[in-house]
């Protein structure tokens, strides 16, 4: 067990109880009240980045700040289809452990029709044994109404039974897990809680 992972038990339930008072979002309204939230991770979960340039790079964006560096990105296949269509269908919020300015201009490029409701940064993140979490009880929402697609267990350790966790992308222009995702998605738009299609067992 890493160190992350052993502070998780710990930390859970103390946690969720404190950030019931300090809430990430606002209400939901209009055409979003009452839809499901679907959190969505950037880094090897919607996109790959690195400091050189790529064959399917889809953008260049600098770092931010005094010595500011070019960053490579390339967007994972099926991406902004994920938007665009869940987007229809439930509220999406984009949940980084990134600073502003990298994740803005990700943002501005995978969702050219503005289909993406909040975006929450590094800021946003708890730490816990050094690790940065996604703490889903901080967003103002049902946690049975909240579910989070990210590469990483330690993002939503805090919330195992409401995550997707995809395969982290390198590039892969193969890749289907978005389109499997998606589909998955779709077909389950109208459920009631999000445990009765993430929870196999609940034992």
């Amino acid at each position: 067990m890493n160190l992350c992972s052993s502070f998780a038990a710990t930390f859970s339930t103390n946690t969720q109880r404190k950030s019931k008072t300090d809430k990430l979002l606002p209400p939901q309204e209009g055409f979003y009240k009452g839809k499901i939230t679907i959190v969505l991770d950037l880094d090897e979960t919607l996109i790959h980045t690195t400091v050189f340039p790529q064959a399917n790079q889809s953008l260049a964006i600098d770092s931010g700040g005094k010595d500011s560096i070019p960053f490579f990105v390339s967007l994972r296949p099926n991406v902004k289809e994920l938007i665009t269509e869940l987007g229809h269908l439930y509220e999406i919020v984009i949940f980084s452990s990134a600073p502003k300015h990298y994740v803005d201009q990700i943002v501005k490029e995978i969702d050219p029709n503005h289909c993406i409701q909040h975006v929450l940064y590094k800021e946003s993140c708890i730490t816990i044994g050094g690790c940065l979490v996604k703490d889903l009880s901080k967003l103002n929402r049902e946690l049975s109404r909240i579910i989070i697609i990210d590469d990483s267990s330690i993002s939503f350790m805090l919330q195992p039974y409401n995550a997707i966790q995809i395969p982290p992308w390198n590039g892969d222009d193969n890749d289907k897990e978005i389109r499997t995702i998606l589909d998955f998605l779709i077909e389950n738009a109208g459920v009631e809680s999000v445990y009765k299609i993430l929870v196999q067992e609940a034992e």
